[in-house]
């Protein structure tokens, strides 16, 4: 009977306080996802890799180098969750690095994701961005961005409020604004201009 309840205690703590999760990947650690990686962020990586290659925890073309997933107080207040991955391709390593968070009960109020992708040289080659307040029916927001092959950056916004009431799109000088779903005969369109950013 001593053994059930200190079994539920420590669940209880563990929903209370919090868990970190890294599995055989390392611990997270916080990047600039709208900059380049520096030299040490990649050979940290590398280094990282090997040592997962070594133990034999490589998972075919796709890694998982660093992961935490990490909630103080359960899923009551806040909640964190951070990964990098490594894909191999034949022009080298390409990294995808993903950083979420969320507050409230459930992470109801708010969650917020961001993820990019980067070269073997830590080049930024795409990245996005949501926020979504209240599950979304108070509002969402949708941004990314991306080199295309002449090496110009384009970059796409999207907001929806009230639970896609109104719907506001931009991207390359275009912007739409519609009521309820797009397209929408109920809304306007202007054109400023093409080109990247």
């Amino acid at each position: 009977m001593q053994g059930n309840k200190l079994w539920s205690l420590a669940v209880a703590g563990s929903l209370l306080y919090g868990c970190a999760m890294t599995g055989g990947a390392g611990r997270f650690q916080t990047v600039d996802l709208n900059g380049d990686l520096s030299p040490s962020t990649i050979a940290r990586y590398e280094k990282e890799y090997q040592w997962l290659h070594e133990k034999g925890q490589c998972g075919g073309s796709m890694t998982t180098l660093e992961y935490t997933n990490l909630w103080p107080l359960g899923l009551l207040l806040y909640w964190q969750r951070g990964v990098v991955m490594r894909m191999e391709t034949e022009g080298g390593p390409l990294y995808m690095i993903q950083n979420a968070y969320g507050f409230g009960p459930l992470c109801l109020l708010y969650v917020g994701d961001s993820h990019a992708t980067f070269d073997a040289q830590g080049r930024r080659l795409s990245g996005m961005s949501t926020h979504s307040y209240v599950l979304g029916h108070l509002g969402m927001v949708h941004q990314s961005d991306h080199i295309l092959a002449n090496g110009i950056k384009q970059e796409m916004t999207a907001m929806h409020l009230m639970h896609h009431l109104i719907n506001l799109h931009e991207m390359d000088g275009h912007a739409e604004v519609s009521l309820l779903t797009g397209p929408n005969p109920v809304g306007t369109a202007s054109h400023g201009g093409h080109g990247g950013h």
